[in-house]
């Protein structure tokens, strides 16, 4: 099978400067008979001597396309503003890589993310499968339901006028030569009840990078929170903070937490204001190496879509995960089996004082986490799985 990839983001083993991660690995693990050649227009800005190599690294020609300059000129607060829909959706095929794509005649033409459902029309000789891969109008959707996001008039129009493109963008995927790709369940619901068609299928997300560690809890907790102080994990980690405040289970003398990412100074200097052993870390050189050195992963996020990488890199790498259920969602795994989910932040001092008393318990349960993401979300697993439905319903051989 002969498949041109056309994407936004160059492929990386990790994301960088944008979602780069996920066709790496589907890339990097797919069947021996698909022959692939990429055209990136590189939005996340990897150099030249990068992509020389990764030509090699995937055994695929890769051709870099600038990003038309009508769409350069575009690219700012008022241009995207004004826009019927995100910016990046109005990239369509220049002449030159329609030359291109007639050379290489291809079997099929995978984009990502969702900024090419129009080729499908444009190209309509040829068939599509577009990788969303989240929903960006079920993100908006579940935005309107956290106030930190919703709170004031403006604010909720320019939500509703956010919402109204992502409602524009996913109706130009009814192509009868496409079909749809997301790493979401809801996402895809969301998307067949907008577009009214069936067009679109759900397969689990790869995990990415993994190292082995031993899961053998410290005596005091050590717990991680991964990610940025932003509009994701804002309400949930401040309700969690304001109970930890009050240090119910004599919590302080039982775990330290540890924050990386950006913006978590006035939630460290709440906690250590109580005597809470608690630091920040902005930086990383090795992410992995970074997150194995912890116990936990506490993930309290209240809105997104999609499946949640930085918690698949958590279990995937033997650290037991609490969160929430947008947090665990799209991740193979059960409550209070291989994660554990809550639904307020009252249960989090609970849950921490339960682990504190019964290591081996929940030892076991984050061995089980991580031999499930494992074996469920191993890339090579899902990528003969997406390709195999590309196949199937092209009826390619």
């Amino acid at each position: 099978m002969k498949v041109l990839f056309v994407t936004g983001f160059t492929p990386a083993k990790e994301n960088i400067r944008g979602v780069s991660a996920h066709p790496f690995f589907l890339l990097k693990t797919r069947p021996n008979n698909i022959d692939v050649s990429m055209i990136t227009y590189n939005i996340n800005q990897l150099s030249s001597n990068y992509i020389h190599n990764l030509q090699n690294d995937l055994g695929i020609h890769i051709m870099v396309e600038d990003i038309p300059f009508s769409i350069r000129i575009r690219n700012n607060k008022l241009g995207r503003f004004f826009s019927k829909r995100s910016i990046y959706t109005y990239i369509n095929p220049s002449k030159k890589i329609q030359k291109e794509i007639d050379s290489f005649h291809p079997d099929v033409i995978w984009t990502y993310p969702n900024f090419f459902y129009r080729w499908s029309d444009l190209l309509n000789q040829y068939k599509f499968v577009h990788s969303a891969p989240d929903s960006n109008t079920l993100s908006c959707a579940r935005d309107f339901i956290d106030t930190i996001c919703s709170k004031g008039l403006i604010k909720r129009i320019i939500m509703n006028i956010w919402y109204q493109k992502s409602i524009n963008n996913d109706k130009l995927g009814d192509s009868k030569n496409s079909i749809i790709h997301f790493v979401g369940i809801h996402d895809l619901h969301m998307y067949r009840k907008i577009v009214k068609q069936d067009n679109g299928f759900f397969i689990l997300h790869p995990h990415y990078l993994l190292k082995n560690k031993r899961i053998c809890f410290s005596n005091k907790l050590k717990i991680l929170v991964a990610g940025n102080y932003d509009q994701y994990m804002k309400s949930g980690i401040d309700r969690i903070i304001a109970i930890f405040y009050n240090n119910p289970y004599n919590l302080k003398d039982k775990i330290s937490l540890a924050f990386l990412g950006k913006g978590w100074e006035p939630i460290v200097n709440q906690l250590l204001e109580v005597e809470y052993d608690c630091n920040q870390i902005k930086w990383v050189d090795n992410y992995i190496d970074a997150i194995i050195k912890y116990d936990i992963q506490l993930t309290p996020i209240t809105i997104g879509t999609g499946t949640k990488g930085k918690v698949l890199d958590a279990i995937g790498n033997g650290l037991l995960c609490i969160g929430t259920k947008y947090a665990l969602e799209n991740i193979a795994v059960r409550d209070k089996e291989s994660c554990l989910l809550y639904r307020d932040a009252h249960e989090v001092p609970a849950i921490l004082n339960s682990i504190y008393y019964h290591h081996k318990k929940y030892e076991r349960m984050a061995r089980k986490g991580r031999e499930q993401v494992r074996k469920y979300h191993a890339p090579s697993r899902i990528s003969q799985r997406f390709f195999g439905i590309i196949r199937q319903n092209f009826h390619l051989n």
